[in-house]
C-alpha cells in the first residue's frame, strides 16, 4: 500500500509569498467564484482584528508539488488567496509611502524570479494580471472590461475592496498591512500528487462556497475517463472554456437538460442521475471529447437566438424567439436534441422548430405549475 505523503507547517502570508514563492491554479480547477459579500466578508474579518489587537487565521491551504523548485498547484485555497491578492493590491495602489508600495507589490509579484505569485487558470489569469498592473483607479468604467462570469467577479470585488479601503485613513491601511503580513497565519499542506491532493481536499472542504454541480461532474468525468495528463489537461481547458462561454448558471442547466435526454423521469441530484443516466449510454471519454462541445454549441445558439442554418430564414427566427420569451423551459431539450443530431437544413429546422412552438405554447396552458 502506497503511503500518503503529507507535509505540513504554519507559515505567515509573509513566508507564503516570499521570494521565488509561486502558486498556480490547475486547468482542471473550476474558476474564481466568490462574490462581492464573501470578499468583502474577508476584508472585514480583517479589519475586525485589528480593531481588537488580534491574528486571523486564515485557514489551510493545500498545494501540489509540480516538480519545478518553488512552484506548487492549488488544490485549495484558490478562492482565498486570490481575494487577499486583491486586497494587497488595493493596499498597495493606495499607498502613498515607496517603501510600503514596494514591500506590498513584492507580495505580489516578483519579476527578477518568475512573475506574478499567483496564476489562475487560462481563462482568468489574463484578466487579472490586468488588474494586479493597475494603479490609483476609482471606478468600474476604469477598469478592463470582464469577458466572463469570473471576470466580473474578479472586477467587481477589487472595485469593491478598494473603495472599502479608500474610505480608511492611512494609519487604519498600515495596521491591517502589518497583520495581513505577519499576524495571518494559515497552515500550508504539501501533498506529491493531485490524488493525494483532492483527498485531503475533500477532509478539509467543510467551509467556504461549496462547488456547483458541474464542478462536482466535472471531477466524476475526469476520473472515469482514466486519461493521460496532455489529454486531461487539454479537456479541462476545453471545460473551463465552455463554463466561461455560458455562465456557472447555465452550463448546470444544460447539463441537466442533457440528462433529461437520456431520463426523461429524472429522479435524485443531478449528478448522481447523470452518471445513471448518460454515462450508461455514453462513454465519458466521448462526450467530454465530441458530445459536450457540440451540446455547448446548440445550447449557446439557443440562449443567444443565433442559429446557423443552410440558408436564413426568417421563420425560424421568429418561432425560437417565441419559445424564449415562455415561462416555462420545457422546449430546450428537445431543441438541443434537434441542433446535436440533425444537419442545418433550413426546411428541415422550420418545420421542427413550428412544431415544436405548438406543443410549448399549448404545455403552457394545460401544464399546471
Amino acid at each position: 500500500m502506497r503511503e500518503l505523503k503529507v507535509e505540513s507547517g504554519v507559515s505567515t502570508l509573509t513566508d507564503f509569498l516570499s521570494a521565488g514563492q509561486f502558486y498556480r491554479i490547475p486547468p482542471y480547477q473550476r474558476s474564481y467564484s466568490w462574490t462581492e459579500t464573501e470578499a468583502l466578508t474577508l476584508l472585514h474579518d480583517l479589519i475586525e482584528a485589528v480593531s481588537q489587537d488580534r491574528s486571523h487565521f486564515l485557514g489551510a491551504v493545500v498545494l501540489i508539488e509540480t516538480g519545478t523548485p518553488s512552484l506548487f498547484e492549488i488544490v485549495d485555497g484558490q478562492q482565498r488567496l486570490t481575494t487577499l491578492t486583491l486586497i494587497l493590491t488595493a493596499l498597495r495602489n493606495l499607498a502613498t509611502d515607496t517603501v510600503r508600495r514596494t514591500t506590498l507589490h513584492a507580495m505580489i509579484s516578483d519579476p527578477m524570479n518568475g512573475g506574478w505569485r499567483i496564476t489562475l487558470n487560462h481563462v482568468d489569469a489574463p484578466f487579472l494580471r490586468s488588474l494586479l498592473q493597475t494603479s490609483r483607479l476609482n471606478t468600474l468604467q476604469e477598469l478592463p472590461p470582464a469577458r466572463t462570469e469570473s471576470h466580473e467577479l474578479l472586477r467587481s470585488n477589487f472595485l469593491a475592496l478598494y473603495q472599502e479601503l479608500s474610505a480608511m485613513d492611512g494609519g487604519q491601511r498600515e495596521r491591517l498591512e502589518t497583520l495581513i503580513l505577519r499576524q495571518c497565519p494559515l497552515v500550508r499542506i504539501i501533498v506529491d500528487n493531485r490524488d493525494e491532493g483532492y483527498k485531503v481536499f475533500q477532509v478539509l472542504n467543510t467551509r467556504g462556497k461549496q462547488p456547483n454541480a458541474h464542478d462536482i461532474l466535472k471531477t466524476e468525468l475526469f476520473e472515469r475517463s482514466r486519461l493521460g495528463p496532455e489529454e486531461a489537461d487539454r479537456l479541462a481547458r476545453a471545460w473551463t472554456a465552455h463554463e466561461a462561454r455560458l455562465g456557472a448558471r447555465d452550463f448546470d442547466d444544460l447539463l441537466r437538460q442533457i440528462r433529461l435526454l437520456h431520463d426523461p423521469s429524472p429522479k435524485g441530484d443531478l449528478v448522481s442521475g447523470f452518471c445513471r443516466s448518460v454515462l450508461n449510454d455514453v462513454h465519458p471519454r466521448e462526450f467530454l471529447q465530441l458530445a459536450l462541445p457540440a451540446y455547448v454549441d446548440a445550447y449557446y445558439e439557443l440562449k443567444t437566438g443565433e442559429i446557423q442554418f443552410s440558408r436564413p430564414m426568417r421563420e425560424i427566427t421568429g418561432h425560437l424567439n417565441r419559445l424564449r420569451a415562455l415561462e416555462h423551459t420545457g422546449w430546450r431539450a428537445p431543441a438541443l436534441k434537434f441542433l446535436f443530431t440533425h444537419n442545418r437544413d433550413a426546411d428541415t429546422a422550420r418545420e421542427f422548430f413550428c412544431d415544436l412552438e405548438r406543443l410549448a405554447f399549448a404545455l403552457q396552458f394545460v401544464v399546471s405549475d
